[in-house]
């Protein structure tokens, strides 16, 4: 972390905090040092590695810059610092990514647990953990659109979703073929003229880019969701958002945490799909599958009732639904790249 991020660090919330912790564990763990201090001991890590940024102090490993090689002694710790480094250190400890070193008596010094040092930590110090889903949802809500499609009189409507560098992801049976409109918000449609579409060869997703690129200044502020493939196993909760039809009701941006069932195949492609207890309808293809760690694992693609029994009677009125594997995205827009 720079010496000019004074600001940043004083924003910090308790999970960020956490993170520059874990950072500075993993870091002078794998680093010889210039100075003594044991690198697990809590309050050495606040007083020469945190508390040195928050005051604006020009340091790097616990060394003044500009004034020699002195190590950098302990100043107060301002108060609301004190209680944010503890706060982060109790979700630490909550998280199971810390634990007491055995070889010391004293609970100021920790070592990293094997979830601690795999875990991984982004720029600006999150962790990649699980989340409440309200916390994701109001995350990325502002990512996810109503798609409005027509093709000879007929008007439907479907879902797309923000992604990393400005792409909106929806269903190809959304747009192919037809005329659409993207709501930015109610006031603001953007017209198919508007884009440029790549149709994936064989699954139902289409990529839609402005095909200019000065467009892409109403996208700015906006949530990009993010692309990741993530094992998730049955029974696992799973987050779903689009713009269902609802009877007698405008569009809305609706949002559910179903369980994950399993992984399916059709049967006509073997396309990979994840299946999930129903919280979709007609409207809310193309919309975005999270994962409790706020990874966009799918694409909402279709929904299916439970299948006949051997007289050709339906067992019950279960429907499932189901999302293209983000797999398939990831692997086509990488070579795309290439």
């Amino acid at each position: 972390m720079s010496n000019d991020s004074q600001t940043m660090i004083r924003a910090f919330k308790t999970e960020q905090m956490a993170g520059l912790i874990l950072d500075i564990l993993k870091k002078t763990s794998a680093e010889v040092r210039r100075v003594d201090y044991f690198t697990g001991q809590l309050s050495s890590i606040l007083a020469f590695e945190i508390n040195p940024i928050w005051l604006g102090r020009n340091v790097s490993n616990g060394i003044l810059i500009g004034n020699g090689y002195t190590s950098y002694s302990e100043e107060r710790v301002p108060p609301d610092l004190r209680t944010l480094f503890d706060n982060a250190v109790e979700f630490l400890r909550q998280q199971r990514l810390i634990r007491n070193n055995p070889t010391q008596r004293s609970d100021d010094f920790i070592v990293l647990t094997d979830a601690g040092r795999d875990i991984n930590i982004n720029s600006v110090f999150e962790l990649d953990i699980q989340r409440d889903p309200v916390e994701i949802i109001a995350k990325y809500k502002d990512a996810v659109f109503l798609i409005e499609t027509s093709k000879d009189g007929d008007i439907a409507c479907g879902t797309c979703f923000l992604a990393e560098n400005n792409i909106f992801i929806t269903c190809k049976h959304n747009v192919e073929n037809r005329d659409f409109k993207i709501y930015l918000d109610s006031s603001t449609p953007l017209d198919k003229t508007l884009f440029d579409i790549k149709y994936c060869d064989n699954y139902d997703i289409a990529v839609i880019k402005f095909n200019s690129p000065r467009y892409n200044q109403m996208l700015i502020g906006l949530p990009n969701l993010v692309l990741e493939h993530e094992d998730i196993a049955p029974g696992d909760r799973i987050i779903t958002m689009g713009y269902p039809l609802i009877a007698l009701r405008n569009p809305a941006l609706l949002s559910d945490v179903p369980t994950f069932q399993n992984y399916t195949s059709c049967y006509m492609d073997q396309i990979k799909y994840l299946t999930f207890s129903n919280s979709v309808d007609g409207g809310s293809s193309g919309g975005p599958v999270l994962s409790l760690k706020g990874k966009t694992v799918g694409v909402i693609s279709e929904l299916t009732e439970q299948s006949e029994d051997s007289r050709g009677l339906i067992r019950g009125s279960i429907a499932y639904g189901h999302a293209v594997s983000i797999e398939y995205l990831l692997n086509d827009l990488q070579q795309t790249n290439e």
